[in-house]
């Protein structure tokens, strides 16, 4: 299956937007770091997953503006069996 997620924001652009995905559980450890993440991922305000893995997941996003991150998401928890 497919997930989207949409980001809505009141910082003025330009910015930069990075979402952080962090998989866990036994499917994703056995991916090695291609299942295991936690990076910081550069985007759009939309961003795609797929429910590849079990086990319990979060997503969150930050808005940057040159070096300070003005905004930020709280983090979305995934559970996915």
């Amino acid at each position: 299956m497919d997930i989207f997620f949409r980001l809505n924001t009141d910082v003025p652009a330009p910015y930069d937007i990075f979402w952080q995905v962090v998989n866990t559980g036994d499917d994703a450890a056995a991916e090695g770091s291609a299942g295991l993440r936690g990076g910081f991922d550069k985007g759009e305000t939309k961003h795609h997953e797929t429910t590849k893995y079990k086990g319990r997941h979060s997503i969150q996003a930050f808005v940057v503006k040159g070096d300070r991150c003005l905004a930020r998401s709280r983090p979305v928890y995934v559970l996915i069996r």
